[in-house]
């Protein structure tokens, strides 16, 4: 006698009371599936795609204060009392 299919809505409800008996984890609904679908059809556990990691940001390069070109400087002026002599 073949096997009675089963339906996306039975792997559905199945999968979500397994993910209500494990107190409602965010995140993890494809290993739910692939778990209740396993149960429910008696057949071999399929991986669930890995997950990939978060692409990592450029560390941001530190700013640094733009350089002012220094200021120049006056001429010293003489003193008047140099300037008479």
């Amino acid at each position: 006698m073949p096997k009675a299919k089963i339906t996306e809505d039975q792997i559905r409800e199945a999968a979500y009371h397994m993910w209500v008996a494990d107190g409602s984890p965010h995140g993890d609904d494809q290993s739910y599936w692939f778990k209740a679908e396993q149960q429910l059809t008696g057949s071999k556990p399929k991986r669930a795609p890995a997950k990939r990691a978060a692409a990592k940001k450029p560390a941001a390069k530190a700013k640094t204060a733009a350089k002012k070109p220094a200021a120049k400087k006056a001429p010293a002026r003489k003193s008047a009392a140099k300037a008479s002599s």
